[in-house]
């Protein structure tokens, strides 16, 4: 392609709670910590086609038309390799407790797609590098980067980096099982400061550092040894790396749009056992039985799908239900809704990303799990570990049926 005709719009499906959290602290916020930014990364749309020129105009518009961002120009059979089938392939069952079973268990150790990964995680230092001006403050976001700190420290950029976790980190023995546990590691602790979501996934990391790095972890983060200090001047006493519990939320914007109001959060699959239907017919019995409440109150329930079943039977008796349940949150909105208040708000679980789900845990008054019979329930550890940051008296309820 040698010109093209194009338009720039927002993506939809963005980092909402990360775009937030970086324009609180822009030039128009009350408090403007930072006098430019710059978001640098890749379309996210296949470039092998584009010409020099159509490249050039691309990259023109997004820095100097007011986008504030820079483009990575990555390879597409790299970029697939990377994020198709590293990132989520390995890293995301990694960082999610699931090791593989065979035949993908290959993939899991001796993954080929990790030198794409490398090369990616490449391409984001030698941009940064080149755009990079003292006094610039770095940002590293999430696990399709845990190279980049590292590889910025080796290209010379000496100024600060942080590096932020959106998912889980897991616990040690589930970590190395990746057989480069130990260059993502060292990757992520090339940053000055490393964020995570909940007090539990910071303690993994530290934990997981000190077992298969034997360096020095100590509450407030890792103590690194004085031959990996060279490059920022501490090798006397060794560079320290801060990890810390900082999550990026979407709080802010919540308690905005529910200001004055208590917000129910449940996350469920759309099953018979999980409860779901009773829930929503409970809470429409509680705004008749309390009309008090209406306006005052707020549902916000995340719905997981079922796994898709083998026989048409069961899975038309999933779709009644999903359809029964659809069904009774639309009379619901109808009925007790106004021009201000809508009191349920039904997501699908893909519209709803991990940060932002622990975001809304983070804001939930309560938390109800409403399932009929249950065994270990992940989400209900995963609210109270969200609360654990919350001043006495104000953490909210884990509510269990």
């Amino acid at each position: 392609i040698i010109s093209a005709e194009f338009h720039i719009e927002p993506n939809a499906h963005c980092n909402g709670g990360l775009k937030n959290a970086v324009d609180s602290v822009s030039l128009n916020a009350s408090r403007p910590q930072r006098k430019r930014k710059l978001w640098v990364g890749t379309l996210g749309v296949e470039t092998d086609t584009w010409s020099p020129a159509l490249r050039e105009t691309a990259s023109t518009r997004l820095t100097e038309g007011g986008y504030e961002s820079e483009v990575v120009w990555v390879d597409d059979a790299v970029f697939e390799g990377c994020y198709d089938e590293f990132c989520h392939q390995v890293l995301w069952p990694a960082l999610h407790y699931a090791v593989p079973d065979a035949p993908k268990t290959k993939l899991f150790y001796e993954s080929a797609s990790f030198k794409h990964y490398v090369d990616v995680n490449q391409k984001f230092a030698d941009t940064i590098k080149a755009v990079w001006q003292e006094g610039d403050v770095v940002w590293v976001n999430d696990y399709h980067l845990m190279l980049l700190p590292q590889m910025l420290r080796a290209a010379g950029v000496p100024g600060p980096i942080g590096f932020f976790m959106h998912v889980a980190f897991p616990s040690s023995e589930i970590f190395r099982c990746l057989s480069v546990r130990d260059k993502l590691l060292r990757g992520v602790l090339g940053a000055d400061l490393v964020g995570f979501q909940t007090a539990s996934f910071a303690r993994h990391f530290r934990q997981t550092c000190s077992r298969i790095l034997a360096v020095e972890a100590l509450p407030r983060g890792i103590q690194l040894p004085p031959e990996e200090g060279i490059a920022t001047g501490d090798e006397e006493r060794g560079r320290f790396v801060d990890v810390g519990v900082y999550p990026v939320v979407i709080d802010g914007l919540v308690h905005v749009l529910y200001a004055g109001m208590k917000l129910i959060v449940g996350r469920d699959k759309m099953d018979e056992i999980q409860g779901v239907k009773p829930k929503i017919q409970a809470f429409q019995t509680f705004l008749e039985q309390h009309p008090e409440y209406q306006g005052k109150v707020v549902l916000i329930q995340i719905a997981i799908p079922s796994n898709p079943p083998r026989s048409p039977s069961v899975a038309q008796a999933n779709s009644t239900l999903t359809d029964q349940i659809l069904s009774t949150v639309s009379t619901i909105n109808s009925r007790f809704s106004t021009l201000t208040y809508q009191p349920i708000i039904f997501l699908p679980t893909s519209d709803v990303t991990y940060s932002q789900y622990l975001a809304l845990l983070t804001c939930a008054d309560p938390f109800i799990v409403a399932s009929l019979r249950e065994g270990m329930a992940l989400r209900s550890h995963e609210f109270v570990v969200s609360q654990e940051d919350k001043e006495s008296g104000q953490e909210g309820v884990l509510v269990l049926s």
